[in-house]
């Protein structure tokens, strides 16, 4: 029982030695997870890390919380075997989960498959796992598929926590030439040769001690601005976060970093946002914070990117729910229902909660027999967008009654960064009614016809 002990606090410093717990979520991490789920087919794809007391999710797709406790985690108990894929074909049916909260309750496990994140020093730091509400089985593609992920995750893991080292020993050696004069040259050319953008502060007015060619083009400075207090050779900066940040840490002494911050500078002609990655360290001598040493990144592109998508994502899902005709989008080769407006949900016959995160043919298997899960791989597939007037459709109701209506739709491709089609927009028209009025009004009107053709003859003989 020591032993286990001794190995679970020895596989908890390993976990907190990569600084990942409760970061903020990162691009590549969710790509893993997304293309997991893709994979695998599921609505669910976590990176999960298993702490002392809880599972923290590091990308989530598919569930709206971030962690749980660790009494409920299926990945605690993946952990256990660090080099085996651990499946649970049926969750409601095993002994090890069919009382857990999360199997009875939302997000109501049935499936799941996780494996270990493994580690250079062999701890398993947690898992990467998919998830289904109905019971089901990874074939042999989709086993090798979640092994390789899990490697990738555990790759950019450990880049991640060797940049920090890097970064950090950097910073030290900053720190150790500037506690002598003599250093004074070395410092110099650590700082000109670093690949990042560094600027030395000295002082509570944070005068600009030392800065390489890096920082002051991102700055959009001349070397004139050595000697000078920040404020003077950069004003905009006085009040915006990124400034009071550095008093913070000249009165605290305490490193900090900074990821995606704002800060507005006179670049190009005018005042622009930009935005920065950045650590800022405290410069200590003889036991007293004497200056700051600061590194940064602009990240502007990347975010301004992914603000983009966004507001593209928010923009078009405003369009979709404030439609007047049905609409929803659908993602993947899965079917996965997005999004769906009211119009569409009465269409359905269903209430968000029903069909929202699940496949379509979940929700409506009678349509697996019917042509639109082809239609709408096939538009995934080509790219090509797709209207068909006047189609035929058998939907179920809540009660299991098939219930035969009329539609017009139309399916558009929406396409990733990549210009490569990843989901649909469908949109969709009741015509029910109209095509039934019409087919009454054909029916009365070939009925009218018909006495009036039997009623000439008998006039004429009448006549004769």
């Amino acid at each position: 029982m020591q032993k286990k002990t001794t190995q679970e606090q020895q596989r908890l410093a390993a976990l907190h030695s990569y600084y990942i717990l409760d970061t903020a979520i990162e691009d590549d991490y969710e790509e893993l997870t997304e293309l997991a789920a893709a994979i695998c087919g599921t609505p669910i794809a976590l990176i999960s890390l298993v702490d002392e007391e809880r599972q923290w999710f590091k990308s989530h797709r598919g569930l709206n919380v971030s962690e749980t406790h660790r009494s409920q985690s299926f990945c605690a108990r993946a952990i256990l075997n660090p080099t085996e894929l651990m499946q649970v074909e049926n969750a409601r049916l095993d002994p090890r989960f069919q009382d857990n909260p999360l199997v009875t309750g939302d997000p109501y496990i049935a499936f799941y498959a996780g494996m270990p994140l493994v580690d250079d020093e062999g701890f398993a730091l947690g898992s990467l796992c998919v998830i289904d509400r109905k019971p089901r089985k990874l074939n042999e593609v989709q086993e090798k598929a979640i092994k390789t992920l899990s490697k990738q995750v555990v790759n950019k893991l450990v880049l991640r926590k060797k940049l920090r080292e890097l970064e950090k020993a950097h910073l030290e050696n900053i720190k150790v030439s500037l506690k002598s004069e003599e250093s004074e040259r070395n410092l110099r050319l650590i700082i000109e040769q670093s690949p990042a953008a560094i600027v030395v502060f000295r002082g509570e007015n944070m005068i600009v001690d030392a800065i390489n060619p890096a920082m002051l083009e991102l700055l959009n400075q001349q070397e004139d601005i050595l000697g000078k207090p920040i404020l003077e050779a950069i004003p905009e900066l006085e009040d915006q976060p990124a400034y009071d940040l550095l008093k913070d840490i000249y009165l605290s002494g305490q490193s900090i970093s900074r990821y995606d911050t704002p800060v507005s500078l006179h670049r190009n002609g005018k005042l622009e946002i930009g935005y920065f990655n950045f650590t800022y360290a405290p410069l200590i001598e003889n036991g007293k914070v004497t200056g700051i040493i600061d590194m940064a990144i602009e990240v502007t592109d990347q975010v301004n990117a992914r603000l983009a998508i966004e507001e593209s994502a928010h923009q078009m899902r405003e369009m979709v729910m404030n439609a007047a005709t049905g609409m929803c989008i659908i993602r993947g080769q899965d079917l996965v229902i997005e999004i769906a407006n009211d119009p569409m949900l009465k269409i359905w016959t269903r209430t968000s909660e029903q069909v929202i995160g699940r496949r379509l043919t979940e929700v409506f298997p009678e349509v697996i027999d019917q042509p639109f899960p082809d239609l709408l791989r096939n538009v995934l597939n080509t790219g090509e967008p797709l209207a068909i007037p006047e189609l035929t459709a058998d939907i179920a109701e809540i009660d299991g009654k098939i219930n035969r209506i009329y539609i017009d739709f139309a399916y558009k491709p929406l396409r990733n960064s990549e210009g490569e089609p990843e989901a649909i927009i469908a949109t969709v028209t009741d015509i029910t009614e109209t095509v039934k009025s019409r087919k009454l009004l054909g029916k009365a009107a070939a009925n009218y016809k018909k006495p009036m053709s039997n009623w000439v003859p008998s006039m004429r003989n009448t006549l004769h």
